[in-house]
């Protein structure tokens, strides 16, 4: 009887054992097929808003700036103002003396075309002026623009009305908005360019003409499009492609690409919400390739 028992308990040992060799040798054979498998990091397409716009450097400059004339040739006399004095409309600013050698001519006033700050006075009192050459400028510092020079080929993108991110080296750490107001209608046939306006939609104060200005301005935003990482998507023979996930395999995908704002990119064509995208191992990647997703 004992020895019956015996030989029960020991066939049961083995069965044991062989079941958990076999087990063994499945969990072995499922952790070496996970290893042979491609790691890749993927994200879950969905949709988002995007911008479209171009960086230019402009200038603040007043929007009345006007070059004060003499209107005779003559000595320059009685000089009333100084560089940073605020003037008034038609004020006198000083007078030129035309007489000559047996000519007496009434005194010329030269006279403020408009009210502003005098940003420049270059005429010395004493010395000959004449129509031909300014002595000095008047400007309305209390009606700045940001003038920007947009070169040919973005010059037909640019619309009154669109919004500017605006920076300042002068203002360090600040950002600020304005609206474009103005485009030159003609393009410059001596700098290929096109004039355009801006004015910062709040003013301040801290902003003075002369400064240079760095502008963002943008030409489009669209909402609720598929929008992806730059970064996933590779080019080759002008044909862009990425990598997509289905029953365990990497599937490639070819796709049209719209707005590109820094790292993403508007997907117009082959993608869709919710498809697995690659966005890290894809260089390891063909079609068909068998992958593990890891985070």
């Amino acid at each position: 009887m004992k020895k019956t028992a015996v030989i029960i308990l020991a066939a049961c040992l083995l069965l044991t054992a062989v079941s958990c060799s076999k087990q063994n040798s499945a969990s072995a054979e499922a952790a070496s097929e996970q290893e042979n498998l491609t790691p890749v990091s993927t994200i879950r397409v969905s949709t988002g808003s995007i911008t479209d716009s171009r960086k230019f450097g402009g200038t603040v400059t007043a929007k009345d700036s006007v070059y004060v004339m003499p209107s005779v040739t003559g000595e320059l006399q009685n000089v009333s103002v100084k560089v940073g004095d605020r003037v008034e409309e038609d004020q006198v600013l000083a007078q030129v003396d035309a007489s000559r050698d047996g000519q007496t001519y009434r005194p010329s006033l030269i006279k403020a075309p408009i009210a502003g700050i005098v940003t420049s006075f270059t005429g010395v009192e004493g010395s000959m002026v004449a129509p031909s050459s300014p002595v000095a400028v008047i400007e309305n510092l209390d009606n700045l623009e940001i003038t920007i020079s947009v070169i040919e080929r973005y010059s037909t993108l640019i619309s009154e009305g669109n919004k500017v991110i605006v920076t300042f080296d002068a203002i360090p750490g600040e950002t600020f908005t304005a609206t474009v107001t103005s485009l030159s209608p003609t393009i410059d046939s001596r700098t290929r360019t096109r004039t355009v306006k801006a004015r910062l939609d709040v003013p301040e104060p801290r902003v003075i003409s002369g400064m240079y200005a760095n502008l963002n301005v943008i030409i489009n935003t669209k909402d609720n499009v598929i929008v992806v990482p730059y970064s996933a998507l590779s080019t080759s023979n002008d044909i862009t492609s990425c990598y997509t996930v289905r029953d365990g395999k990497a599937v490639k995908t070819i796709v049209t690409t719209g707005i590109r704002e820094s790292d993403k990119v508007e997907i117009l064509s082959g993608l869709k919400a919710g498809d697995v995208l690659v966005v890290r191992g894809q260089g390891l990647l063909s079609d068909g390739t068998p992958v593990r997703i890891v985070e």
